[in-house]
């Protein structure tokens, strides 16, 4: 971590079980502004899951996750979260944020997008 860059993302000692078995436990992060991340793994790992953490959408079972900032979660196939032929644009506002908003913060962070207001939620990766 730089000394001079605060965190924007950290998350300490987390841990997710669900139906009392271990999802994953003891995790650590941080992420300091400009930084990407990606994340890995087999279907059912837990990667939609963590991002959920990220995006405050969940709480963790243990540990903590602080946000300096704003977090979006946009989910790809949770239907408990949105309609079929729901589009950014339909999300957004009902997270509180403005579409142009989160879209100039998108590209600023990760450079040109290909995600566009119009575009349904289930066509994007949740993770």
């Amino acid at each position: 971590m730089n000394i001079n860059t605060k965190p924007i993302i950290t998350a300490l000692g987390v841990g997710i079980e669900f139906d009392h078995e271990v999802l994953f436990e003891n995790l650590n992060l941080v992420v300091e502004s400009g930084q990407r991340i990606g994340l890995v793994g087999n279907n059912g790992s837990g990667k939609s899951t963590f991002l959920k953490l990220l995006g405050s959408i969940i709480k963790p079972d243990h540990g903590s996750v602080t946000v300096h900032g704003s977090t979006y979660y946009l989910p790809q196939l949770d239907f408990g979260l949105f309609t079929s032929t729901e589009t950014v644009a339909d999300y957004i506002p009902r997270q509180g944020h403005d579409w142009k908003d989160v879209s100039i913060k998108l590209q600023e962070l990760f450079g040109p997008s290909t995600i566009t207001a119009g575009q349904e939620l289930k066509t994007l990766s949740g993770g």
